[in-house]
């Protein structure tokens, strides 16, 4: 059964630039970055992947 709360809208920002960083990412995690999280799980892993991204935008830009 799906949750009857709205879809989050894609997010522009960081995770459009995170996963064109990123050559190789679980379609999991491209589903979360897509869609945007459905479990606890996923919030997870989101945080997670932002963290990953703040670090690789950090070398990126050294």
């Amino acid at each position: 059964m799906e949750s009857m709360r709205p879809r989050p809208e894609w997010n522009e920002s960081w995770q459009k630039e995170f996963l064109g960083m990123m050559g190789a990412l679980k379609p999991e995690e491209v589903r979360i970055l897509m869609e945007g999280p459905r479990s606890t799980k996923d919030v997870w892993i989101i945080s997670l992947l932002y963290k990953e991204y703040k670090i690789l935008k950090k070398i990126k830009e050294k």
